[in-house]
């Protein structure tokens, strides 16, 4: 794919960086044995993920800085990670500092500056991965992205992978649509030429707060948003609101007595709509849901 028209984002979180760190660079060196060092809290000597590359010595430093901010590294950071890369024993014949922040002349300037410097003592070379460089290898990397991409990003994978929709048509003044959707789909429910858009966006697990009942529960639900085209919507008893026409509703698995539901409506000069929506089943396997979806009156 053309890796500046399309780049996915970094992991959020440094351990989840780290191990992509550790899938790429066991590629790149030809190393299946390469390894993390140590664990959280321990000394690591500057290296994150060290391996063997043409029979030497090789180390990655993992900065995952917050792709929202846009945050960089520094060259002081830099500096000390450098410095600190020299314990690493046995000595290390390159050194790479990998980041999901963007790139930087200046980082770049630096890396050649202590790699020439190295030389004369001689020390291992620097180098600073950005987060486009990290891109522009795994897409070159074909066979590693593909296995990896579910594991890194399993939402945007899901959403790739469904990514359609289709229509439903109710004809009837009044009844029941039972519809399986998986994630990263939608389906547009048509009444009389009025369509109301339901996406999956996901599936949770996860206590939910049920106040009728005073007390919390744990079960399955999915994060659904409706778009009706600007009409009013609501949740019923014990669904949560998260965002603009967006709710996490648990599934009616949890045996409750009454379905949860959203129930959403929109009139117009001539008529009024008033649906109803519950969360029957979900396959936590397969990553679909089966909804319930009752014309209430037309």
């Amino acid at each position: 794919m053309p890796t500046d028209i399309e780049r996915w984002p970094p992991p959020n979180d440094p351990s989840a960086f780290e191990s992509l760190c550790l899938d790429l660079w066991r590629v790149i060196w030809h190393d299946p044995s390469a390894q993390k060092n140590g664990r959280s809290g321990q000394p690591q000597a500057g290296v994150d993920v060290f391996g063997q590359h043409q029979g030497k010595w090789e180390g990655v430093q993992c900065k995952q800085k917050d792709g929202l901010l846009w945050r960089k590294v520094t060259i002081k950071e830099l500096e000390a990670e450098v410095e600190a890369a020299k314990k690493f024993n046995p000595p290390l014949s390159n050194f790479i500092l990998a980041t999901t922040g963007p790139r930087d002349s200046k980082m770049q300037e630096r890396a050649r500056e202590l790699t020439e410097k190295h030389k004369q003592q001689p020390m291992f070379g620097v180098e600073v991965w950005s987060w486009e460089d990290i891109w522009d290898e795994l897409c070159r990397q074909q066979h590693l992205l593909v296995r990896i991409a579910r594991d890194y990003w399993p939402r945007l994978i899901a959403a790739t992978q469904h990514g359609g929709g289709r229509t439903a048509r109710l004809d009837r003044a009044s009844g029941l649509l039972k519809l399986e959707v998986p994630v990263g789909d939608y389906i547009e429910i048509d009444h009389q030429g009025f369509a109301v858009k339901v996406t999956m966006e996901e599936i949770v697990e996860r206590e939910f707060a049920f106040t009728l009942l005073g007390g919390h529960r744990r079960g399955r639900g999915c994060r659904i948003k409706v778009d009706n085209g600007g009409g009013l919507l609501f949740c019923g008893d014990y669904c949560e609101k998260t965002g603009v026409n967006e709710f996490i509703v648990p599934t009616k698995e949890i045996d409750l007595d009454e379905p949860v539901s959203v129930y959403f409506f929109w009139t117009t000069a001539e008529s009024h709509r008033f649906f109803r929506l519950f969360v029957e089943h979900i396959n936590h396997k397969t990553e679909v849901a089966t909804l319930n979806v009752f014309l209430l009156r037309a």
